[in-house]
């Protein structure tokens, strides 16, 4: 009896031995370190399945999976690891079944295998972005980082209840706290919200009844994870040109904080929302900080850390993560911030890169020692 295949290109090698435990004896599991290895397994072997990473190189993952569906069809399932949401969209367009997070998958590849198990079940590839949300680390983080230009801040509360979130949080009864967000191609993506007191897998069962809702689960660390075909009131303050910084809702509505760039008009800006959702009042108004600052004084520089990046790094720096060996882990750290594990190493990723990108345009390169 033969074995489903599946080719892991370009994956964290941390992977592949976990991923091959979960998978279990009816999977056989094939590496390609590089773009070139990945294509000459797929015009030798039979594959089943490609796991798709970021770090296959020579123009990263987008020419790897346009060539696999030039060479095997649309039908093979292909999952891609990244963090970054507008190269998940990018990729699904280019024929991806799949994205999910790098980190999340790492910590847990039982989920991981479960999906790749279930699109070898199922004969093919599913629809775009229809995935088991656990598997899911929010490639957005909430509250937004502010625009060089947003001039004054908003607070609304929003009365209403033809919003996804203020519908699934009538269903459970409580206060749900939107914590980011991953967009899907075509509308909908998947928000981690956090839960305010009651059982998540309880709130998560009475979501799913909500319409709108595609599929609510656990997200492990007292939040959830919810699928979600519209962003309703998100997509909405997108449109007129807010930046939204924080969202948490109840039965009745929405209590949201936003940011206006200048030339837009305040009185214009709420008008436009009671048109949509009428139960709109202006509850709060304040100037922004100049442009270039932060609300410490730090200066923001194009490129720089965003504020939860710098936080990250600078709470890794504080709990003596930098030292050897460590005096904490990552996932402490995270704990006391409040994120999950793979969100915290994102962030921190993400910052240290930004922070040396910065530092070696700086710093003039050394002659070549002779």
């Amino acid at each position: 009896m033969s074995r489903d295949t599946v080719l892991l290109v370009g994956a964290d090698p941390e992977l592949v031995e976990p991923l091959s435990d979960a998978l279990g004896a009816r999977f056989a599991v094939l590496v390609a370190t590089d773009a070139a290895a990945a294509v000459r397994r797929l015009r030798t072997a039979r594959v089943d399945a490609v796991v798709l990473g970021d770090g296959v190189g020579d123009g990263g993952p987008l020419p790897v999976l346009r060539e696999t569906r030039a060479l095997v069809g649309r039908d093979l399932p292909v999952v891609l690891l990244t963090g970054d949401a507008s190269l998940a969209a990018a990729a699904v367009e280019a024929g991806a079944t799949d994205y999910a997070d790098p980190g999340t998958a790492l910590d847990h590849p039982a989920l991981l295998a479960r999906r790749v198990g279930n699109l070898l079940g199922d004969g093919g590839a599913n629809a775009p972005g229809l995935v088991p949300a656990t598997l899911y680390a929010a490639t957005r983080g909430f509250p937004a980082v502010g625009r060089a230009d947003d001039s004054v801040e908003l607070g609304l509360r929003v009365e209403t209840d033809a919003d996804v979130l203020v519908r699934a949080a009538a269903r459970t009864g409580g206060r749900l706290a939107l914590e980011g967000i991953t967009p899907r191609p075509g509308g909908g993506g998947l928000l981690q919200v956090g839960v305010d007191g009651g059982d998540p897998d309880a709130v998560g069962r009475a979501a799913r009844d909500a319409a709108g809702v595609v599929e609510a689960e656990s997200t492990g660390d007292g939040g959830l994870s919810l699928l979600v075909s519209e962003l309703g009131l998100l997509a909405h303050l997108a449109e007129q040109g807010a930046t939204v910084r924080s969202l948490a809702v109840d039965p009745d509505g929405a209590d949201v904080t936003v940011r206006l760039p200048e030339g837009v008009d305040v009185r214009s800006f709420v008008e436009a929302c009671r048109a949509r959702y009428p139960g709109t009042e202006l509850v709060a108004r304040r100037e922004c900080e100049p442009a270039g600052t932060g609300t410490d004084g730090a200066v923001r520089l194009p490129g720089s850390p965003t504020d939860r990046q710098r936080e990250a790094v600078l709470a890794a720096h504080r709990a003596g993560y930098f030292e050897w060996p460590r005096e904490t882990t990552g996932e402490e750290i995270a704990d006391r911030l409040g994120v999950s594990a793979p969100t915290f190493h994102q962030h921190l990723r993400k910052g240290l890169g930004r922070m040396l990108d910065a530092l070696a345009e700086d710093v003039p390169d050394r002659p070549a020692e002779r």
